[in-house]
């Protein structure tokens, strides 16, 4: 559990780790700062908290948890959508400054969920 600058100050070594996990580092280190950013701009406040839990299992995946204090919103739902959508939605919003999370999350995972709050978001990757 983290604020947005304890979280600065301890991101290096989150990618770290995630470097070396037998995966695109670079990809799942993009979709988990993309998780991050999302948890603390989306409802952040002074105060606020964030809790982000690396999970490797079997050495076969890794599951990553980013979870904070907020209202949530319809995660899973956002997710149907933009399946419905497909990759030339992202081709589209590539070079915005926001809208682009969830796709990237999306593109750099094996699978993605939300809670049913919507306010903790599940990274799921494979090793390669």
């Amino acid at each position: 559990v983290c604020s947005f600058e304890v979280y600065k100050l301890i991101r290096p070594r989150i990618n770290e780790l995630i470097h070396d996990l037998p995966v695109n580092g670079d990809m799942l280190e993009m979709a988990v700062n993309e998780a991050v950013n999302n948890a603390f701009g989306h409802n952040y406040f002074e105060g606020k908290e964030v809790t982000i839990k690396i999970n490797v299992i079997g050495y076969k995946k890794v599951v990553i948890r980013i979870k904070d204090t907020g209202p949530g919103f319809p995660g899973n739902k956002e997710l149907a959508r933009l399946a419905s959508i497909g990759e030339s939605y992202f081709q589209n919003i590539l070079m915005q400054e926001s809208g682009r999370g969830i796709m990237c999350m999306i593109i750099a995972t094996d699978y993605i969920t939300y809670n049913k709050k919507g306010n903790e978001v599940m990274l799921f990757k494979k090793f390669e």
